[in-house]
């Protein structure tokens, strides 16, 4: 008899962890809408950098003119920029303790031509621009020295 109730006692016991696994695998759940997860504007933003020449920033510049979302941001020191910059540059000097703060503070939607001395300051500066999400940055290569070299006008 004890032989008998074992069998039984096996049954039972895989007909349950039957029902279990069926049951388990099949639930359904009350929304069937696709879970999306939560991504983060930033996340999902792209930034666009266009490198170009001193020339074709200046063709930049004119063709820009009316257009109040572009800017042109000068990111050499104070006295660098007062020796002559391009016309209408906002100047942020990269050096400065404050710099990132001060770009923050920008319209991460406009469009802005960055330039330096000679590129290596306002390739950096690009860089930051991307991490705070600005989306659309034109990097003057060779910078003020190149401008100055195609005989490009000057404001003091």
């Amino acid at each position: 008899m004890s032989r008998n109730w074992i069998k039984w006692l096996g049954v039972f016991a895989l007909v349950l962890t039957c029902i279990t696994v069926v049951t388990g695998c099949t639930a359904t759940e009350t929304n069937t809408e696709p879970k999306i997860a939560a991504v983060s504007e930033k996340a999902i933003q792209t930034t666009i950098i266009t490198n170009v020449t001193a020339q074709e920033a200046y063709t930049l510049i004119q063709e820009k003119s009316d257009d109040p979302d572009f800017k042109v941001l000068d990111v050499r020191t104070p006295d660098e920029y007062n020796t002559g910059h391009v016309e209408g540059a906002i100047n942020i000097d990269y050096n400065s303790d404050t710099f990132k703060e001060k770009l923050d503070t920008l319209d991460k939607s406009g469009k802005y031509l960055v330039y330096c001395r000679s590129g290596n300051r306002s390739s950096e500066a690009v860089k930051v621009m991307e991490e705070l999400g600005f989306t659309m940055i034109y990097h003057m290569n060779g910078g003020i020295i190149d401008w100055s070299a195609e005989g490009l006008p000057f404001a003091r």
